[in-house]
């Protein structure tokens, strides 16, 4: 045999173990998926029943269900939702609107009525992970490699499960509002803005604070998400709650709301101590809060100065994530889109753990920068907060008392100044390729 056909047959050969390879990584991998998949099946049914039995057979009232549960039966009885409660004690906080939708399961027995809100909690969630990586993926920039789906559903699952689950547990709304105002960002993207807007005044009549990402939208010009924001925020909030409480009634649930509420969440920390509500809800410094002004009571800052500092804060970083945005390219959009959600999670003097379900966007933002490996810079970068999360993250819940350190809140922080950075460095090299 000649050097020729020696060489055709270990080619040959090299080409037939280079396919055996791919196809048992393949393999491999399509197992591994299998496996993520049964685990994930596994784990959603064996939470489902977690969560209907600490409504329907537990005890001890673990879950918000009962509250929002006692607020429809309000609203059929015709009596103040604002004093309805659990066997806890706890009050209902949420808009007066928010009551209204809870008619159908104060009609429900608690197993079938929480079965139904945890499928509907799911349904949420799973829709608001396509539109994160659907977003995610549009995103990258000219010349980005092909990335694996795969891995780009499965990293911000990893990273932003604890708040998921956590508010799955708790039967919380926060689903919900996590899937309306990622929902907003995807429809106004898809060119679909009054859509877009209402979604997030959806949102917004669930917990108030989403309103905050209004500001993007404001400093865009983009009238129609405008528009149709604030139409539905009056059609929603008072024109069709007045059909079923009465316009005076319902006037006068919202002026209750602000004054239990929305006036003293905005207030000192102190000051809202002798507050109904003060442990349920409005205390600052509870471990589950990770907001900004936390953080700052955390460090000790004197509690005088907390709002001005936390004032000061919020307009600087709006205004750093503003000035990004007029330069901004479609792509480069939804790196600063995603800033200013981590920023809508910051900025409210109450930012509960189960909130930051809402970092599905921006940690699949970050990983599918990683894997499109556009520059090593941008990838090393990526990769350091994504780690820095699952870093936190794992401490924060093997070590409890962790969370009164507000690790959430920093890793928060690490996410928004990366997707500046990085929008600020893709901005850069779009001009360059232009020139």
């Amino acid at each position: 045999m000649n050097s020729v056909q020696e060489n055709s047959v270990l080619g040959k050969a090299n080409t037939l173990n280079d396919l055996n390879t791919n196809q048992s990584s393949s393999t491999a991998i399509d197992w591994g998926r299998w496996v993520f998949i049964a685990v994930m099946v596994v784990l959603l049914i064996g939470l489902g029943y977690r969560t209907i039995y600490s409504v329907a057979w537990n005890d001890i009232e673990r879950t918000d269900y009962t509250v929002y549960r006692a607020a429809g039966q309000a609203v059929i009885d015709q009596t103040n939702i604002y004093e309805a409660h659990n066997v806890r004690g706890w009050l209902y906080v949420y808009p007066p609107p928010f009551a209204i939708l809870m008619i159908p399961f104060a009609k429900l027995s608690l197993v079938w009525g929480s079965g139904l809100w945890y499928l509907l909690s799911i349904f949420c969630l799973a829709q608001a992970t396509v539109m994160s990586v659907r977003l995610a993926n549009e995103a990258l920039p000219a010349g980005a490699k092909s990335i694996d789906l795969w891995t780009l559903y499965e990293v911000p699952l990893l990273l932003a499960s604890p708040w998921l689950v956590s508010g799955l547990m708790r039967c919380q709304a926060s689903g919900y509002m996590v899937w309306l105002m990622i929902a907003s960002i995807y429809l106004y993207c898809r060119g679909r803005p009054v859509l877009g807007g209402m979604s997030l005044a959806a949102a917004a009549l669930i917990k108030a604070f989403p309103i905050a990402l209004l500001a993007y939208f404001v400093w865009q010009r983009q009238w129609r998400f405008i528009g149709a924001c604030f139409f539905f925020l009056v059609l929603g909030g008072l024109l069709l709650p007045s059909l079923v409480y009465g316009w005076h009634q319902t006037l006068e649930y919202w002026s209750q709301w602000f004054h239990i509420v929305a006036g003293p969440a905005l207030s000192s920390n102190e000051s809202r101590e002798s507050n109904l509500l003060y442990a349920q809800l409005l205390d600052s410094q509870k471990p589950r809060n990770q907001s900004l002004e936390a953080l700052l009571l955390s460090l000790h800052v004197p509690s005088q100065l907390t709002k001005p500092i936390l004032a000061l804060m919020a307009v600087g970083m709006f205004s750093v994530m503003a000035w990004l945005a007029t330069r901004a390219n479609a792509k480069t959009h939804i790196l600063i889109l995603s800033a200013f959600v981590m920023w809508n999670l910051l900025i409210p003097p109450i930012s509960e753990t189960h909130y930051f379900g809402l970092m599905l966007l921006p940690l699949a933002v970050l990983t599918a920068t990683y894997l499109a490996g556009t520059d090593s810079f941008s990838r090393r970068m990526s990769a350091g907060v994504l780690v820095l999360c699952f870093i936190f993250t794992l401490w924060v819940n093997i070590d409890k008392p962790m969370e009164l350190y507000r690790l959430l809140c920093w890793a928060s922080l690490g996410i928004w100044f990366c997707l500046l950075l990085l929008a600020h460095r893709q901005t850069l090299a779009e001009s360059r390729h232009t020139q």
